[in-house]
């Protein structure tokens, strides 16, 4: 088995709800490193499962990077659009599994690292309790 322990999808919405509603961010997605969606919570009608497709892809462009181009494991990935709104992708360890916590922040200059790390961490403790 790759984790010890999987937890209630209830749980983990519950984390990634109170991270966008904290952090005003309007969407987070919770994928596996194939971009299977685990968890997903939007403020509006975006879909999340579009935004799963683009954890994946998004986690298929850090392993491309890191085997083509010799970079080290990826920390974080992030995509502006001409308005400023950032897609952010932090992939993560739980176990053997990689995992890819991705939200969507209002504009360039609105604080979210450290809230997605203190959400990280909530996920892999929830994973090893």
């Amino acid at each position: 088995m790759i984790v010890p322990h999987e937890p209630s999808p209830t749980r983990l919405v519950q984390l990634l709800r109170e991270m966008i509603s904290e952090g005003n961010f309007s969407m987070a997605v919770l994928a596996d490193r194939d971009g299977l969606l685990i968890a997903a919570v939007t403020d509006d009608e975006q879909s999340s499962e579009a935004q799963s497709v683009a954890a994946a892809l998004l986690q298929r462009a850090f392993v491309q990077v890191q085997s083509q181009l010799g970079m080290a494991e990826t920390d974080e990935f992030s995509l502006f659009d001409v308005n400023g709104t950032r897609w952010v992708c932090r992939p993560f360890q739980v176990g053997e599994q990689t995992m890819v916590l991705a939200v969507i922040v209002p504009n360039r200059n609105h604080p979210y690292r450290r809230l997605t790390t203190r959400t990280i961490h909530a996920i892999q403790q929830l994973w090893q309790a």
